[in-house]
């Protein structure tokens, strides 16, 4: 009328990896009264207490689950139940998760095209563009510009905020070298990560970053704004710059860096300031080699 012992012994269990996915099997010996018609003793067997369920994750790996459950008769007290795990249907794995654990799936990588305009102040030729009296063009001419993108996709199992806050709040350019770009031409554009539930839990961290590799590291991601005023300085002072009635210029006026009023035809200067802080992008641990490329 009941189950007596459950045991699990050390033999009989198996496990193996094939191209349809990883499998396990655990044998269990159920002990019965007796009592019991072969029927009955049947589903008592494969419902004991200590027989999983339809759905139970294997004790050694979450990733195998209890497929089926069934038994068989070794003798009239005692019957064999076999536990069948396999991993998803059809032998997939869960997105994103291996058999080593989520975090050894290997990384997504992703290049693609960032288009944008962007304002020019010289020609191909490094020709200031300015009008016939030397004055720069109001408004700028513009460009179609595009830069590299880059986008990283793997699991982690640290919490991704830390890293958002230092990366990311506000955005940093790279401090070293990185995927064969110098420094400063990389600037993390955005990171984001969210919660993949498994045994155990992970992050789907995606990285995105940005390149702009300009032979003159003033013109990656720097700002850069014509040196231009209301006012000059003559002999130590400050004064309005005229125009040609005399009367204070009502407009910004091109200056050469040095506070001065740059004469008609004259060279123009651009400031550029920097707006991105440098961190060094090898705490990531994004290169290449650490994604598993060998080229």
């Amino acid at each position: 009328m009941a189950v007596v012992k459950v045991t699990e012994p050390t033999t009989g269990g198996q496990a193996g990896i094939s191209a349809d996915g990883q499998t396990a099997r655990r044998i269990f010996q159920v002990l019965m009264d007796g009592k019991d018609p072969p029927a009955q003793a049947q589903i008592l067997a494969v419902e004991a207490a200590s027989i999983p369920r339809k759905g139970d994750g294997h004790p050694a790996s979450g990733l195998l689950k209890c497929r089926d459950v069934e038994a068989r008769a070794k003798s009239l007290i005692l019957w064999e139940a076999t536990a069948a795990y396999a991993t998803d249907a059809a032998g997939e794995m869960p997105p994103g998760q291996s058999y080593g654990g989520p975090e050894t799936v290997p990384a997504e990588i992703e290049w693609f095209t960032i288009a944008s305009e962007v304002k020019v102040d010289k020609d191909i030729h490094g020709k200031a563009l300015v009008n016939s009296v030397g004055e720069p063009l109001d408004p700028p001419l513009t460009r179609p510009h595009n830069d590299p993108g880059l986008r990283i996709t793997r699991n982690e199992l640290e919490d991704p905020r830390a890293k958002i806050k230092a990366y990311t709040s506000p955005p940093v350019v790279n401090a070293d070298d990185f995927w064969g770009y110098p420094p400063g031409a990389a600037k993390m554009a955005s990171i984001g990560a969210p919660l993949a539930r498994g045994e155990p839990n992970y992050w789907r961290t995606t990285y995105e970053i940005h390149f702009r590799d300009d032979a003159d590291p003033d013109a990656r991601w720097n700002r850069r704004i014509l040196d231009a005023g209301f006012h000059q300085v003559i002999a130590g002072q400050m004064v309005a710059i005229l125009d040609h009635d005399k009367k204070p210029v009502t407009e910004p006026y091109p200056l050469n860096g040095l506070g001065a009023a740059v004469p008609i035809g004259g060279d123009h200067f651009w400031h550029s300031w920097k707006l991105f802080k440098a961190v060094a992008f090898a705490d990531l641990k994004l290169s290449p080699q650490e994604l598993g490329l060998t080229t």
